[in-house]
């Protein structure tokens, strides 16, 4: 006694509202684009959209991945971040930055990071691509 109740009409309206931002984020997500400023503004306007044990895996690999993938030719002024974080990629010198940076760009060309492999299954399920449902059974944790 004594507790307020929520009238019917409002909770299911609140609950029809709730599905229907729950959409507008994975229709976002589904639509996402391949650069750090397309993560950066999806994670802004959806920051719970991936459970809280997995956010910053997620937009760590990707940005891991987008800097690796995107090296020059020449070393930055950064260069020895790269051995710390890498260093069966990277040695200590400049020197050999060249053919190493080339072989992490081939490495990175080999695969997606997880936020791109989510996205693109999302949208293979979103598009009926996904005939045989093994897209979507990797989504819901199934697989």
């Amino acid at each position: 006694m004594g507790q307020d109740t929520v009238p019917v009409g409002t909770s299911n309206r609140k609950a029809r509202e709730e599905r229907l931002l729950q959409f507008d984020a994975l229709a976002a997500f589904a639509n996402l684009g391949d650069s750090p400023e397309d993560w950066a503004s999806f994670r802004g306007r959806y920051p719970d959209f991936f459970p809280g044990y997995l956010t910053e895996w997620v937009y760590r690999t990707a940005t891991d991945w987008w800097r690796l993938l995107n090296l020059s030719e020449t070393p930055p002024d950064n260069w020895m971040e790269f051995h710390e974080r890498w260093p069966e990629l990277f040695s200590e010198t400049t020197e050999d930055w060249a053919p190493r940076a080339a072989k992490a760009r081939e490495l990175m060309a080999l695969g997606w990071p997880p936020l791109f492999v989510y996205r693109n299954f999302l949208g293979m399920v979103w598009s009926n691509e996904d005939a045989d449902g093994n897209c979507l059974r990797f989504l819901l944790g199934c697989h």
